[in-house]
């Protein structure tokens, strides 16, 4: 069982978040910010517009799926140690 510090709330070091993993989640989140920020920086005049920025938004969503996955399995790979 874990150890409580005296407030009975764990602190950061205490979970089982690697540093490699909270730069992979950070990195995710950025990438999602992204997907839905190209919607408002670029404007679609026509069809061939709309497909690129939707081209774009797909390329942000799916690096930041990876990057997301690539956190769970850091996490992962620290907490497969516990009994």
């Amino acid at each position: 069982m874990r150890e409580r510090h005296e407030t009975g709330r764990e602190g950061l070091h205490e979970t089982d978040w690697t540093s490699g993993s909270l730069i992979a989640l950070v990195l995710g989140l950025a990438c999602l910010f992204a997907a839905v920020a190209t919607g408002a920086l670029f404007s679609q005049r026509n069809v061939h517009d709309w497909q690129a920025v939707q081209a774009w938004r797909l390329e942000w969503l799916a690096a930041g799926i990876a990057c997301f996955l690539l956190s769970l399995c850091l996490q992962g790979l620290r907490g497969g140690d516990k009994n």
